[in-house]
């Protein structure tokens, strides 16, 4: 059974993009980010392998996003709305809050990339409260065996509560 690594495995956001191989301890890596977003924030995935000249390379993002933009945040206050596992643009171009970043063996890495490819071919509901990003990550994380924060955390605070 995986365990979660320390807390000295979390990593402030502005220090993981330039982290080195040594510093990462693994071929392979999870980051549960968070970053600034719609109301409260927005919580999700980066998988990847680390390449010890180029830095990062590889990176799959991934969280639930509702399939119709903010119409779908809006009503997906209310009641569940249609969604999606996928990374949007603010993903990309928005700096993450908080990053807790996880070295991942060949094998978990294999397995989680396998488990996003199936997860985005399924058909996913969203609701702010009861299935939000939140909650996709932490079942991700759950994937890997690591100790998971409550759902009810705002995004900013959620990242770094996987090294508890």
């Amino acid at each position: 059974m995986l365990v979660a690594g320390s807390r000295a495995n979390a990593v402030p956001a502005d220090r993981a993009a330039t982290l080195t191989r040594s510093q990462t301890t693994g071929r392979y890596f999870v980051n549960f980010r968070s970053r600034p977003g719609y109301l409260f924030g927005h919580t999700f995935i980066v998988l990847g392998r680390f390449d010890p000249a180029r830095g990062p390379r590889e990176l799959q993002y991934a969280g639930i996003y509702p399939l119709d933009g903010q119409r779908g945040l809006i009503i997906g206050s209310v009641v569940p709305v249609r969604a999606s596992i996928r990374g949007v643009e603010e993903d990309f171009n928005k700096r993450p809050n908080n990053i807790y970043r996880r070295a991942l063996t060949a094998r978990e890495y294999a397995f989680l990339s396998t488990a996003l490819k199936q997860a985005r071919m399924r058909s996913w509901k969203w609701h702010l409260v009861f299935a939000n990003c939140n909650d996709f990550a932490i079942s991700t994380a759950k994937l890997l065996g690591l100790r998971t924060p409550s759902s009810w955390l705002l995004p900013p605070s959620l990242s770094p509560s996987y090294a508890c």
